[in-house]
């Protein structure tokens, strides 16, 4: 009864078109709820400009006048379902920012056969030195079920994979998403930052088994972490402490995981500029990172808008907690759009990468049955 009252408390705050994040922290069982309800949503044209701020950061893949880098101000920052349960919505006026036709529309999808079209000559430019590697993405758009609740489908979400960034974003005029992933880009615990290299992906089979990582896997999560290495270095960063890479689970997909360590004084200052340098990570982008991101931009029918860009706790309650946005989804009035990606390298299958695309979605795929 309490998770279907919780389940209802999210769908009220998305019908009274409200500016909130709803989210589980990895491996947390109370759930967290930003709300802001005075003022103008802070929209910001760079990175640089969230040093000095605090709230719920929602980034995108590329910032755009449609798609800007979003703080949620925290005029409301609520712990644990029962809190949020007895927030009370009736002394809280609705938003009056209408949804539009542009964020309502489902992006293009793309079929087997044009993601091999558009795969295939990609696999031979990396052959031929162009790039080492490109994620590509695509889209897949279903139906929402009739008797739809997002509250109750985020809340499945938690009991299907809980060792993730659990989240439902919705935010007037830019639109609902939801999501668990299970990328760290960047955390502060005292006076330490974390983040991870996460790359390769293979089908879970047995969580205490032993995976058999080829060697195209291997050295792309390599790429990841090694984009990650210099990235610290232009910041005079050297003491940073490596474990990994092992094996990580997120949902019904396992991933070569490395965890890097570092001491916060160099970037302190200026972590807008640092998250610039981070963010996209070679796990969503590619390498050598700006050729690969002019490609996913001229090539890939669909615009990412917030697939692969970054959301969490900037500041807010002295916690800084960031995720990459991946295995998510966009509501889209009655249907739900899913977007899911893979990393393209000189060893790559075409239908391999398919299959890996369409694993990767299953998880989501569940919560709309």
């Amino acid at each position: 009864m309490a998770d279907k009252t919780l389940a209802n408390k999210i769908d009220a705050l998305i019908a009274k078109n409200l500016s909130f994040a709803f989210y589980f922290s990895p491996g947390e069982e109370d759930p967290k709820l930003v709300i802001q309800t005075e003022g103008t949503l802070l929209r910001v044209d760079s990175y640089e400009e969230l040093n000095g701020r605090e709230g719920f950061v929602f980034a995108p893949f590329e910032i755009r006048p449609k798609t800007p880098l979003v703080i949620i101000h925290p005029d409301h920052l609520l712990k644990g379902a029962s809190a949020i349960i007895a927030l009370d919505l009736d002394n809280i006026s609705p938003s009056v920012i209408p949804e539009t036709e542009e964020t309502l529309l489902s992006p293009p999808e793309m079929s087997k056969t044009e993601y091999r079209q558009l795969a295939a000559p990609l696999i031979r430019m990396i052959r031929e030195g162009e790039f080492e590697k490109v994620v590509l993405s695509r889209t897949l758009c279903v139906d929402m079920p009739v008797d739809r609740s997002c509250g109750a489908m985020l809340l499945r979400l938690k009991e299907k994979v809980d060792d993730a960034f659990i989240g439902l974003v919705h935010l007037p005029g830019i639109g609902t998403w939801m999501g668990a992933t299970p990328e760290l880009l960047l955390r502060k615990r005292n006076d330490r930052l974390q983040t991870v290299s996460l790359a390769g992906t293979l089908p879970v089979n047995d969580r205490n088994g032993v995976y058999d990582w080829t060697a195209k896997e291997i050295r792309e999560q390599e790429i990841v972490t090694e984009f990650i290495e210099a990235q610290l270095k232009t910041f005079g960063i050297d003491d940073y402490e490596k474990s990994g890479p092992f094996t990580a689970f997120a949902g019904n997909v396992a991933h070569l995981k490395t965890e890097i360590d570092f001491p916060d004084e160099k970037v302190q200052a200026e972590l807008g500029r640092f998250i610039n340098a981070l963010h996209p990570t070679s796990a969503v982008c590619g390498n050598s990172r700006e050729k690969a991101r002019g490609y996913i931009l001229a090539k890939e029918r669909h615009d990412r808008e917030y697939y692969c860009g970054f959301l969490g706790e900037w500041n807010l309650d002295g916690r800084l907690n960031l995720y990459v946005n991946i295995r998510c989804m966009k509501i889209l009035g009655s249907r739900a759009c899913l977007y899911v990606g893979g990393g393209i390298t000189a060893d790559s299958i075409v239908d391999s990468e398919w299959d890996e695309t369409n694993h990767k979605a299953k998880t989501i795929l569940s919560i709309l049955m």
